[in-house]
């Protein structure tokens, strides 16, 4: 009867290590989808921002050029700009 003990307390501990193990590779895949996922979020963010601050400088061109050819005075030109930049 001892040794059925034994072998049922070392194959108890065999299923705890195996149980264990697995469980730390699901934290580890889990933690690397995390960080995938946050880098991702993160590249759109920049994205978005950078498309943003380029039509931000698109209007800012277009407006200087309405200005320049004399379609807007110097106070819409200002108030326009003052207004583009805003919404930033």
């Amino acid at each position: 009867m001892g040794l059925i003990k034994f072998i049922g307390k070392k194959a108890a501990a065999a299923v705890t290590n195996v149980a264990s193990g697995a469980a730390s590779a699901v934290m580890g895949a889990v933690s690397e989808t995390a960080k995938t996922a946050t880098n991702s979020v993160m590249s759109i963010r920049s994205e978005f921002s950078n498309k943003k601050n380029l039509l931000v400088e698109e209007k800012l061109s277009h407006l200087k050029k309405l200005y320049d050819s004399g379609l807007i005075n110097d106070t819409e030109y200002q108030a326009k700009k003052t207004e583009i930049i805003k919404s930033c």
